[in-house]
Parts: structure tokens; sequence; C-alpha cells
């Protein structure tokens, strides 16, 4: 098993332990036939991260168990959600991705937010988890799926999560509200996802420097 359904499984142990009622809302996951199915629709192909965390569960009914430390909750789109979200961008966010015409792209999750959250890779097997804010800024939420994993499966066991019902959105996933919480959490994304690795995936995906927000 690898590092990343390793570390979603120690996720799902906590959300079955403390959360029972969340995990009835993610969707089973996707064999690799309807995977791919699905990816062919794309003009491109998907790295492995992607398809193992479909193959783990294929999106939430309504909310997101991901938290962002720009966007709050990630909603967590179903594969199907993805692929037509990413053909749905206009205006300044789609410019903001197709403008380096290196780094494919495929919306894993959606913000509550009017930030834009999509995954972005060339050609590797990592996906870096990138945010377009509403200041038009690219941003690295984390630096790949796996990391992503490893910080919510450490924040989960460390009990710094809480889930807040927000109407049609469902169940969302928010920091409990204290600073040592916050604090803790930061510290926790900046282990797996640290600043000379953001740095490096700048460099290698050719984002303009006066893009860059750490």
């Amino acid at each position: 098993m690898s590092i990343l359904l390793e570390s979603l499984e120690r996720c799902w142990k906590v959300l079955e332990y403390n959360h029972p009622h969340i995990i009835e809302y993610l969707k089973p996951g996707l064999s690799i036939e309807e995977i791919e199915d699905i990816a062919n629709l794309l003009l491109y192909k998907i790295p492995e991260e992607i398809k193992e965390l479909y193959q783990w569960r294929n999106g939430m009914k309504f909310g997101g168990i991901f938290y962002s430390p720009y966007s709050d909750t990630l909603l967590f789109n179903s594969l199907n959600e993805a692929v037509e979200k990413s053909f749905q961008l206009t205006g300044l966010e789609k410019y903001k991705i197709e403008e380096n015409n290196e780094i494919e792209e495929l919306h894993l999750f959606s913000s509550i937010d009017r930030w834009y959250p999509f995954a972005g890779w060339q050609e590797t097997d990592t996906t870096p988890i990138f945010t377009i804010t509403d200041d038009s800024y690219v941003r690295i939420a984390y630096t790949s799926l796996t990391n992503m994993a490893l910080t919510h499966a450490e924040c989960y066991e460390k009990g710094l999560f809480t889930f807040q019902c927000s109407g049609y959105l469902g169940k969302e996933v928010h920091l409990k509200e204290d600073k040592d919480t916050k604090k803790t959490f930061l510290s926790v994304v900046n282990k797996y996802n640290s600043l000379e690795d953001k740095e490096c995936i700048f460099n290698q995906y050719n984002i303009d420097t006066e893009e860059r927000i750490l």
C-alpha cells in the first residue's frame, strides 16, 4: 500500500471512530477501469496519485473532509465532477491556469469561497494542490496529494478538526477555534510541505515571481 493510501486510511479510522456520521457521505471508490474511462475525456494522462485517491473514495456527496490553509473546507468532487469543472472554468481563473501551458490541471476540489483550488502537474506522478485566490495570486496549499494526506492524517489524529453542517454544502471540516490549534495545524502543514519544496515547485512549473505567495 502506498503512503498516500496508508495516510487516507489513517484519516478514515479517525472519522469512523470520532465522526461516524461523516463517512456515510463519502462515495465508494472507483475501479481502475472506471477511472481510465472517465480520464479518457481529458487530453492528457492523470498521475498515479489522482488514480489512487479515486480508487480510495470517489468524492463526497455533500461537503469535504480535507482542509486548505487558504480556503478552509475543500469540497471533495467526484472524478466526473472534477473533469466537468475543469472544462467549465472561464475568465481570470482559466487564464491564470492556462497561461502556463506546461501545467495540466484537474479540479479535484471546490472551495466555498471565491477561490479556486486545483491539482496541477507536469510529467510527474506527484500532484501539487494549487489555489488561485481572489487577489489572483497562485499559491500552493499542498506540495502533493501524498503530503496533503500525511498532513490530514496527523491533524485528524491530533484532534484538530471539527465538522459543521452548512445547508446544501453539507458537512464541512473546520479547524477548532483556538490559537493553539491553528498554530499546531500550520506546524504540521509546514512539516510535510516545506517552503523549500514550494519554491522548487514554483521554479519547476515556471510560475512568475510576482505570482508567488508562500
